[in-house]
């Protein structure tokens, strides 16, 4: 039977069947783009059975289908990095010019890491990490999740600038201190980079920070960055003054403060703010800075509704500021699963607030 379609079909039929919605997208941005690492456990578990069955359907479909199968990997258990690794090796070969190449490892668009179940890394060696962007140049998305061990900065620079093509790059929080100077090698070598975190607040500004000296320094360096967050250091000096800076940028973080002059700067730019667990009121102050703002995510609980009062109970209504350019808010539950009466109260003053809405998404991450 399947050697009565032409391969072009079979491929398409299979990436529908190995595909996860959003997940390779590298311009995502937001919780609006991307879905959340529930939703791809969930669509992975969904697959798993099916893309566990098409390499042994046929010798066509194991052709066709092992190069999506290793489009995007999730590794949660040491022995299965190791496994990876072991046929990364097994798949080395040797380009025109006599040179290892990276085998299965050049298929890989998508790498997560996630360190939250610690008893299952018992025999993880750092060295592994490193070695694994080393077979992964074609590497475009990179997630790590949970308490990671402390990394060697020197190392880890050193294997991520063989990422050429990386766009998305997301480490825990925890491990900035231990690679602050690193991480801004990183954020500033890769030029196809588009987001990155963690992105480091005034409360980890080392001694002698000077942002003029420190921060970006000239109009090349991420220059193609779409999001930033609202207190990151490294946008201190040159960049919070110069328009001229990341003319891509259209998403904004507010996290942990807010850089007034950035937002002064660069605030015509964004059509997209995350409020993470901030709320509402928080930008309210700013919002002459955004202009053409469409789409706002924002916490169901932090959100402050006037006629609401934490009980739950009704008070005197007083009629919000209004922000009549946004058009699209999505809603998170960041903090914990807000009450009936609380969705009901939102859903009733998320209009007042957003004249022109025309739609509220319930997001989760």
């Amino acid at each position: 039977m399947s050697n009565l379609f032409p391969s072009e079909l079979w491929l398409q039929i299979l990436e529908i069947a190995c595909a996860i919605p959003g997940e390779l997208n590298a311009n995502a941005s937001s919780l609006f783009e991307r879905p959340s690492h529930l939703d791809c456990l969930n669509a992975r578990r969904a697959a798993l059975s099916t893309r566990r069955a098409l390499p042994r359907v046929s010798r066509l479909f194991n052709q066709l289908s092992t190069p999506l199968l290793f489009q995007s990997i999730s590794l949660r258990h040491g022995r299965t990095l190791n496994a990876l690794l072991r046929t990364f090796k097994k798949t080395e070969a040797l380009d025109e010019d006599g040179k290892p190449s990276p085998g299965y490892g050049l298929w890989v668009k998508r790498l997560d890491i996630d360190f939250r179940r610690k008893r299952l890394w018992n025999y993880f060696q750092p060295e592994d990490l490193y070695t694994i962007f080393s077979y992964t140049p074609n590497l475009m998305v990179f997630v790590g999740l949970g308490t990671w061990p402390s990394l060697d900065g020197d190392l880890l620079v050193a294997s991520l600038n063989s990422c050429l093509q990386l766009r998305n790059l997301s480490l825990p929080s925890d491990v900035l201190p231990g690679i602050y100077d690193h991480m801004f090698q990183i954020v500033t070598h890769i030029s196809t980079l588009r987001t990155y975190f963690p992105t480091p607040t005034p409360h980890d500004i080392p001694n002698g920070f000077d942002p003029d000296s420190h921060g970006f320094q000239n109009l090349g360096q991420c220059k193609n960055l779409i999001a930033a967050t609202s207190s990151d250091v490294w946008l201190l000096g040159n960049a919070e003054r110069d328009a001229r800076y990341f003319p891509h940028l259209h998403t904004l973080h507010w996290y942990n403060g807010v850089n007034v002059e950035f937002i002064q700067t660069h605030g015509f730019k964004i059509k997209t703010i995350d409020l993470e667990s901030n709320s509402w009121t928080d930008i309210v102050p700013y919002l002459q800075h955004f202009p053409n703002l469409e789409r706002v995510i924002v916490d169901a609980q932090q959100i402050a509704i006037p006629y609401l009062s934490m009980t739950g109970s009704r008070q005197s209504y007083i009629h919000p500021v209004p922000c009549r350019t946004v058009k699209i808010v999505g809603v998170t539950a960041y903090s914990s699963q807000p009450s009936h009466k609380r969705y009901t109260a939102l859903f009733e003053f998320l209009p007042d607030c957003f004249p022109g809405l025309q739609r509220i998404l319930i997001l989760e991450d």
